[in-house]
């Protein structure tokens, strides 16, 4: 480490994290975990809040998934990891 600040972006893509499954289903995952984490409180999160945070994570992606090499841009608040 260089003595820069370090952040943790939890909206980064890899889109060659596993052979076996989705980059998609995975980023879904994670992030329903991460919300029940903050936000779930005692009972964790109701299952239309699920569904609501899944849908919300496909429509992110929805454009970078599409075409990842071009289409960067439209998510330049997150950093992607791409073989472009």
């Amino acid at each position: 480490m260089d003595g820069a600040p370090q952040y943790v972006n939890p909206m980064d893509m890899n889109l060659n994290y596993s052979e076996d499954d989705s980059p998609l289903a995975l980023k879904s995952d994670f992030i329903l975990s991460l919300c029940e984490l903050v936000i779930g409180g005692k009972e964790g999160l109701q299952p239309v809040d699920k569904t609501v945070i899944d849908r919300a994570v496909r429509n992110v992606y929805r454009d970078y998934l599409a075409d990842p090499c071009t289409r960067r841009k439209c998510l330049s608040w997150a950093t992607f990891t791409t073989n472009c």
